[in-house]
């Protein structure tokens, strides 16, 4: 089989979720770092290879995919392993993937579009556009709550009792916030998950490099 070979920066937050299920399915796979904030992705090499410009994106085979969850179903789907991470069962599925999309327009749009608009907009865009960190805000508040909610009732963010890909992409997310020091004292269930999933081997070492490079992007 083909190498699969992943474009991505760690700070990145759907890039550190793609790379955290390669280390925990010990996929072997290439890596290119690709630096959003230098203005890689807007490059003619790499526009020649993401169509849509943006990391993750992978290839494998005659096969590219840009975007994360897409590359995260497909990575499962080629390179099996336990099955808590993307369920076989229907129901379960079912569970992952409601989160999957779900994630998208709430947890993603209140964090790591409130940061790229936050750190990264001004550098290359020269503008904060302030309609979006104040929609951002209101995401962030309304999806942790959300969140808070089923970790009342479940262990993990899919509504499941075993660890999924879901908390891997969602942990991505909100672990970032530490550049603008989110508090998530009035989330407790929500903050302790943050912790259980940051003590899973596979995070803690792809985060690693992020966190090193964290004080990089001061506010």
């Amino acid at each position: 089989m083909e190498q699969v070979v992943i474009y991505a920066d760690y700070m990145s937050q759907p890039s550190r979720a793609v790379l955290t299920y390669c280390e925990i399915a010990k996929i072997p796979y290439k890596f290119h770092e690709i630096r959003v904030i230098n203005g890689d992705t807007f490059t003619e090499e790499f526009s020649k290879i993401s169509p849509s410009q943006s990391v993750p994106t992978m290839i494998h085979g005659n096969l590219v995919l840009y975007e994360s969850n897409a590359i995260l179903t497909y990575l499962i789907s080629s390179f099996h392993i336990s099955d808590n991470w993307y369920p076989n069962d229907k129901i379960k599925r079912a569970l992952v993937n409601n989160y999957l999309h779900w994630h998208h327009m709430n947890i993603r749009f209140g964090c790591g579009i409130y940061l790229f608009n936050k750190t990264i907009g001004p550098k290359l865009f020269g503008i904060v556009m302030k309609d979006i960190e104040n929609l951002s805000n209101e995401k962030r508040e309304e999806g942790f709550q959300v969140l808070e909610n089923i970790l009342e009732r479940y262990h993990y963010v899919a509504e499941t009792e075993e660890v999924s890909i879901a908390d891997i992409v969602c942990y991505c997310e909100i672990i970032q916030m530490m550049l603008v020091k989110v508090d998530l004292k009035k989330y407790p269930k929500l903050e302790n998950w943050l912790e259980r999933i940051g003590r899973i081997p596979e995070v803690e070492k792809t985060h690693r490099i992020f966190f090193k490079l964290l004080p990089r992007f001061k506010l």
